[in-house]
């Protein structure tokens, strides 16, 4: 049995224990989706008629651990075998805000599919593989249709978010919205600025694997979403679609597609592109991964950085971007987009092979033993002297610890 026949058995030995306490329980949501789609869900959750007191009481009876990450909208965590699995009471909205919604506890599963974001997002099943569908959503998955549910400014009112979840679901999905769906989003858009700078990212993050977010993309800049959540980039000179697949790259694709959609606008400067990562929320190392790739280019065939060695040692700085993988796996986006960079490469893969790969090797010299030598404490002037050494180990000009020192000393 695969782990994802185990974490769907759980699911439903989960929801079988609440019906059998007389507590009607359905899967819900997107896991219901990816099964009518033939996809594995990623995770199942479930909505029930139980209260979140009721069924941590009636779990823990089970001796069965469950977390209370969301008590106040009604979400228990319960932890089975398999892994994890939300839990969460019928709900419909008293009160909303544009980002959050005040909610009350119901028994009604039409009451609750109509405060749910798309039709194909407002499915239940139970434990026998029957579909509870209020809204229409089997049709649209069958025509593969993205649309809210009942009204559609109504529903981007509620969570302005729900607008970008709809290009994640175009871009993941390759479904496509309806004509009034597109023009609420469109009226709508200015409402994401009342959004939080993390959510919208990590909505970005999760569209941009999409093989569709060629599409997606034309229709956020359409709809003027684009120049709302990037201003820093002029969405007319979006890439081709060829190009944006070059980088969707397995290690970091938002990040990759990012800096692709940068490159395409001229934007390669290391500091507007700190700038960029850092109003995003991006993590350090994800900021220093938009600087590399949105970088490499000029790197690689401009005319400042002329040595191979330091064309070398800026691949260092961002090794977690190669692993334990080649040059030109690390540079396969770049090369996808810029065919010119590859006379380029070539090159620094022979100095890498003639010498011996130094790159991956530990340096003779540590920063202790050539600030003692220069009798030099940290700094940015240690700082510089190291990386003078690091470029002549990489051009093969010394090797051994001693070797180095000469050299620095006679330099």
């Amino acid at each position: 049995m695969t782990a994802t026949d185990r974490r769907y058995r759980d699911a439903v030995k989960a929801m079988q224990s609440l019906e059998r306490a007389g507590f009607t329980t359905r899967l819900a949501g997107g896991c219901v989706r990816d099964r009518i789609l033939g996809k594995v869900p990623y995770d199942y959750d479930l909505a029930t008629t139980a209260t979140p007191d009721v069924v941590m009481a009636h779990f823990r009876a089970e001796k069965l651990s469950t977390i209370p990450t969301g008590v106040d909208h009604g979400t228990v965590t319960l932890v089975m075998p398999s892994g994890p699995i939300e839990i969460t009471t019928l709900r419909k909205d008293v009160a909303t805000d544009g980002r959050r919604a005040e909610v009350q506890f119901g028994s009604s599963f039409a009451d609750d599919a109509a405060r749910r974001d798309f039709t194909i997002n407002a499915l239940f099943e139970d434990s026998a593989g029957k579909i509870d569908d209020f809204v229409g959503g089997q049709a649209d998955l069958s025509q593969g249709i993205l649309r809210f549910v009942g009204d559609p400014r109504t529903r981007i009112s509620e969570d302005y978010l729900r607008i970008l979840r709809l290009f994640r679901f175009w871009a993941t999905l390759g479904f496509r919205p309806d004509a009034a769906t597109l023009r609420a989003v469109g009226e709508g858009k200015e409402g994401l600025r009342r959004i939080s700078q993390e959510r919208i990212t990590q909505e970005w993050i999760k569209m941009c694997s999409g093989k569709t977010l060629d599409a997606a993309l034309d229709a956020m800049v359409a709809a003027g979403v684009f120049a709302v959540i990037l201003p820093e980039v002029t969405p007319v000179r979006l890439p081709p679609a060829r190009d944006l697949q070059a980088w969707q790259t397995p290690v970091l694709p938002a990040i990759g597609v990012l800096a692709g959609l940068c490159l395409a606008d001229g934007v390669h400067d290391a500091k507007r592109l700190q700038a960029i990562g850092e109003r995003m929320r991006l993590s350090r190392t994800d900021t220093r991964v938009l600087v590399f790739f949105a970088t490499a280019r000029e790197v690689l065939i401009g005319t400042q950085v002329k040595d191979i060695a330091d064309k070398l040692i800026f691949v260092d700085s961002c090794e977690h971007v190669a692993g334990q993988g080649s040059l030109t796996a690390v540079f396969a986006p770049v090369l996808d987009a810029f065919a010119e960079c590859k006379q380029m490469l070539d090159e620094i893969c022979a100095a890498e092979n003639q010498y011996g790969h130094r790159r991956k090797a530990v340096l003779p010299i540590n920063g202790r033993d050539l600030g003692k030598h220069l009798n030099l404490t940290e700094g940015p002037e240690l700082g510089r002297q190291l990386t003078r050494l690091k470029r002549a180990y990489y051009n093969g000009l010394w090797q051994t610890k001693d070797e180095g020192l000469q050299l620095i000393a006679s330099t």
